[in-house]
């Protein structure tokens, strides 16, 4: 890491006059080196000689703040002063001609401004770079682009540019980590839409020059008046530069539907690497907002939200990283109208971000694409935002027609994500999409001419997760109930069981009542209708059954005293002999 080195001596003397302290603090610092010093808001800052700072130095922010360039070499006092005390800063600003990597070359990350600036936008600019960069602002360096040409011998590797202001950051992880390392964060500067100023971003390599060496570069240009040195155009001869070959045909998208163009394999060709596949190929948005293209498997594809005339660059750097880039036109079209609307809302974490990033976007169209088992094209995004922790996507079907409902085509669309009773989300459709986004609900709504046809006009469904969690408190209520209304059924059944075996003993008595027969009742009763036995009040004697002679039956003659029939009282026992009786033994 390259850092500022800033060297504090600090002595102390009392007594210039009564009652007031003095301090002298001594500093180095570098040429290009952002330099900060805080100080209190009551403090006067001033020079002893001249009421005015060195042009290098302003207070802002409660802040002494400056970067010295060559013009600035040697010591500067400033005088500090706070009620009764006073500082007196004696600054020497000196060259540094140390390598940051040592004996090894230096890869670094140039910014490039094309105007001069002043102080503070100087200041500024290399603020936002380094904040940009999430490096210390002590790790890099604000030189004129001339002097940056005089105190290093440096060839470039990734771009050539001039300009009028340099910032640079170095890279000591070896020669191919350091490229690597530089070229991301040359992409970090290349993507950011957000700066005031243009610049343009290089790469170079090489070593700071001595001072002798520098200061004798110095001269040679003096002595033939030429602008740059030649150690500023020095190259590898054994790695050139890729080389663009044939131009980049523009192409045209749909809004919200995926868009793809190949690229061909002779756009590019390099000396050492090869063609175009054999660089590292990376795409641009040239217009200032959000890119919603990129590079992947020698293909250029993404889905675009907005309608209108987009300039890109493709761009292809060698194992050096020596680039160079292809422009390219995209046009983008509205999308076709819909009879229909699916909703999705999604759970993605912090990092994932549907609108922004593009790659995470055509993924999600392919997923939904292949569950949905149609083609990627078939989807089109109509809308993505974000509410609280999900994010909201809405889509439509591209192949179902619009002039036309298609009955069958939603229906196959509702059989896919939806169960038979439509109010919850399919298990399978739910379990496909959660192998990379986590879908929380879907809504089917149709729209034009579908409402008029016989089909749900919405479909709102939770997921199956959603579904239970919200409903688990109901189950467990309905089962409990479901649980008590058995009980209190079958206690009902055992205690009507009982009262009807205890009923049936009695059906016919009372309380010690005789029963009565119909047919005992007399004729002069008033309960001669009755038709069943029946309960009396008072015991009465059974009814006369009435003799009444029949003339065709004749009773048997009596029977005769010699009858066998009646047999013989006085018959005689008939002789047996009776047993012996019983001896003991």
């Amino acid at each position: 890491m390259f850092l500022g080195k800033i060297l504090l001596l600090t002595t102390a003397t009392f007594a210039l006059t009564p009652g007031k302290r003095s301090s002298t603090i001594q500093e180095s610092i570098y040429v290009g080196q952002i330099y900060q010093k805080d100080v209190s808001a009551q403090s006067t800052v001033s020079i002893p000689v001249e009421e005015n700072l060195p042009k290098w130095l302003i207070v802002a922010n409660n802040t002494l703040q400056g970067i010295p360039s060559k013009n600035d070499i040697g010591k500067h006092s400033i005088t500090i002063k706070t009620g009764s005390i006073m500082k007196t800063l004696e600054i020497d600003v000196k060259e540094d001609d140390s390598n940051p990597c040592g004996e090894q070359a230096t890869t670094w990350l140039e910014v490039i401004y094309a105007d001069d600036m002043d102080l503070a936008k100087r200041l500024f600019s290399a603020r936002y770079v380094a904040q940009l960069l999430k490096e210390d602002i002590r790790g890099i360096r604000l030189y004129d682009f001339k002097y940056s040409r005089e105190i290093r011998q440096v060839e470039y590797i990734g771009g050539e540019e001039d300009g009028a202001v340099v910032i640079i950051k170095p890279h000591c992880d070896g020669e191919n980590e350091a490229i690597e390392s530089a070229t991301d964060d040359m992409d970090k500067l290349l993507d950011d839409d957000d700066a005031d100023t243009e610049y343009a971003v290089t790469l170079t390599q090489g070593h700071v020059l001595s001072r002798n060496k520098a200061s004798q570069g110095q001269n040679d240009d003096e002595t033939t008046t030429v602008r740059t040195t030649t150690s500023r155009t020095t190259r590898h001869a054994s790695d050139r530069p890729p080389s663009l070959v044939n131009s980049m045909n523009g192409f045209t998208c749909i809004r919200g539907i995926y868009c793809e163009a190949l690229v061909p394999s002779t756009t590019f060709i390099d000396t050492e690497d090869g063609d175009t596949f054999n660089l590292k190929l990376s795409v641009f948005l040239l217009d200032g907002d959000k890119n919603w293209l990129y590079y992947n498997d020698k293909k250029i594809q993404g889905v675009p939200m907005k309608v209108g005339e987009y300039q890109f660059r493709l761009d292809a750097r060698d194992k050096r990283g020596q680039m160079i880039s292809a422009p390219f036109a995209v046009t983008v079209r509205d999308s076709p109208e819909h009879n229909h609307l699916v909703t999705m809302a999604l759970d993605l974490t912090s990092k994932q971000n549907l609108a922004s990033d593009a790659k995470l976007l055509v993924q999600f169209v392919k997923q939904l694409a292949t569950v949905t088992k149609s083609k990627n094209d078939a989807v089109i995004i109509e809308e993505i935002k974000k509410e609280a922790t999900r994010t909201v996507v809405k889509w439509s079907n591209n192949t179902l027609p619009y002039k036309t409902c298609s009955e069958s085509g939603i229906e196959d669309m509702k059989k896919i994500m939806f169960t038979k009773q439509r109010k919850q989300m399919n298990r399978q459709f739910e379990r496909d999409m959660t192998e990379r986004f986590n879908v929380r609900s879907v809504n089917l709504e149709l729209l034009g001419n579908c409402l008029s046809d016989n089909l749900d006009t919405a479909t709102t469904v939770p997921s199956i997760e959603a579904a239970q969690e919200s409903s688990f408190p109901w189950m467990i209520l309905l089962a409990v109930l479901a649980v008590f209304l058995i009980v209190v059924a079958l206690l009902t059944l055992l205690c009507t069981k009982k009262k009807v075996k205890k009923e049936k003993p009695s059906e016919f008595t009372g309380k010690g009542h005789p029963v009565v027969f119909p047919q005992e009742v007399g004729d002069d009763h008033d309960m001669d209708h009755a038709t069943t036995p029946m309960l009396t009040k008072e015991e009465r004697p059974p009814l006369k059954v009435s003799q009444h002679d029949n003339p065709l039956y004749k009773p048997p003659p009596p029977l005769a005293t010699n009858s066998p029939r009646l047999g013989s009282v006085t018959s005689t026992i008939p002789n047996q002999k009776m047993p012996p009786p019983y001896v003991p033994p």
